[in-house]
């Protein structure tokens, strides 16, 4: 269906609508507006352009959020020529909520999703009123999802994507450098973090990025990191032909790991360097049952199979 648009007209609305035409590509009636992305009738009142506006706002928002920063007073006779009062397009800009599948929802979303990973912070930071405040203060449309729709669809959606970017990215690179170290959580938790270092094809950039933070509960034996280390060059598929080198600390385990693993391995100098200082300084790091991971599950062990009550170590501070 040809379109013919409406003459005289300064509103940047009328862009996305149009009327009928006759044989002379004259409009057939005013009244009845035709949206050139639905093609759907909207009633019309001589130069009012509200329903026009509602019709965008409502069913294409995208559109709408490109069409209203460039609104002026001038193009609509209703609207006042005061600067201190809204204009009717900016009032209905500003109470009419995205939409949950429009592209600036998306958006606020994914920034929303993006600091919650970056930051580290709890879901329950969606739900806490300074927070929902702070938003409604950027974006009053934007209407919040609650912490499950980001713990369970959300960061997991993020973190679906991220993944495939860097696989790509591992995929298309020649070779790949790692780093890896074991630490413990504030608890005694311990882990093994793993990180890739490559240089990305498509802009020359040294990358770094952090592949698994994995928790390893078994002793720390060669044989168990060893597995870990192929575990997670599995899930990446990294092929151990590309590893260039890795390098960790100096620790007995970690390094026969690596020596049966094949891999070109380099000793921190960071860890290095450490171990000079404290020992030039005669200092050693003190060690308490609380501290070894080791004990603790031994404890706890013993605790089960004799029916006790499960209490931590009590340690002293000299």
């Amino acid at each position: 269906m040809e379109l013919v648009g409406k003459k005289n007209v300064t509103s940047p609305i009328w862009q996305y609508f149009g009327f009928k035409s006759d044989e002379k590509s004259k409009p057939i009636d005013v009244t009845q507006a035709i949206c050139r992305i639905c093609m759907k009738v909207v009633p019309v009142k001589e130069s009012q352009t509200t329903n026009l506006f509602v019709h965008l706002r409502a069913n294409h928002p995208a559109e709408a959020a490109k069409m209203v920063p460039r609104e002026t007073a001038s193009a609509n006779p209703a609207v006042s020529k005061d600067p201190g009062q809204p204009s009717i397009l900016g009032a209905f800009a500003k109470s009419t909520k995205y939409k949950s599948n429009s592209e600036r929802w998306a958006q606020c979303t994914a920034a929303v999703s993006k600091y919650i990973t970056k930051e580290m912070v709890s879901y329950r930071t969606v739900e806490r009123g300074s927070f929902k405040e702070m938003l409604n203060t950027f974006a009053k449309q934007y209407e919040l999802p609650g912490r499950k729709y980001f713990a369970e669809t959300a960061i997991p959606e993020l973190y679906c994507k991220t993944r495939d970017s860097i696989v790509k990215d591992l995929k298309a690179t020649n070779f790949v450098a790692l780093t890896t170290d074991m630490w413990s959580s504030r608890n005694m938790t311990p882990y093994m973090s793993v990180t890739a270092h490559y240089i990305s094809e498509d802009h020359w950039k040294l990358e770094a990025k952090c592949l698994e933070t994995t928790f390893i509960p078994e002793d720390h034996t060669a044989e168990v990191l060893a597995e870990a280390l192929t575990e997670v060059m599995r899930d990446w598929d990294i092929e151990q032909s590309k590893i260039a080198c890795i390098t960790t600390d100096n620790g007995a385990n970690i390094v026969a790991a690596i020596r049966g693993l094949r891999w070109p391995w380099l000793n921190c100098f960071g860890h290095n360097l450490n171990l000079a200082i404290n020992y030039s300084l005669q200092k050693e790091k003190a060690k308490t049952d609380r501290g070894l991971w080791r004990r603790r599950r031994e404890l706890r062990k013993a605790q089960e199979q004799l029916n006790l009550p499960q209490h931590m170590l009590i340690t002293v501070h000299k």
